[in-house]
């Protein structure tokens, strides 16, 4: 399949949308296809981003420290709070996002741009 490039400008949608219309049948259906998996990671982009904005100050400073890759007990010392009040904040976000378990938050997230917290001095 030959590619080409198209700026992600709005003015060049009619243009992409011209190439896939000029693509033989053959190389139709794999470009379908990759055009809605483009889709579907777009909303999934749109969704984890509307989730990271319904953070809370505390919940969002949690999750950049298990982004970071630190244990509850090592944030709780950080932050000063109680263990299970740090487990609270973090399974507030995985709520928040939908998340399975905290690896899942960490991959939402981690789409979403919050980036992990600095390293601890």
């Amino acid at each position: 399949m030959q590619t080409h490039e198209v700026s992600c400008q709005p003015g060049n949608l009619e243009l992409l949308v011209n190439q896939i219309r000029s693509l033989p049948d053959e190389q139709l259906d794999e470009a379908l296809y990759i055009a809605g998996r483009l889709g579907s990671s777009l909303e999934a982009i749109r969704a984890a981003r509307a989730s990271a904005l319904r953070l809370a100050p505390r919940e969002l400073q949690v999750l950049r420290l298990v982004l970071a890759g630190y244990a509850s007990k090592a944030i709780a010392e950080r932050l000063n709070l109680a263990g299970p009040t740090v487990d609270l904040y973090r399974s507030r976000a995985q709520i928040k996002f939908l998340a399975r378990n905290t690896a899942h938050l960490c991959s939402l997230a981690t789409l979403a741009g919050v980036r992990p917290a600095e390293a601890m001095k």
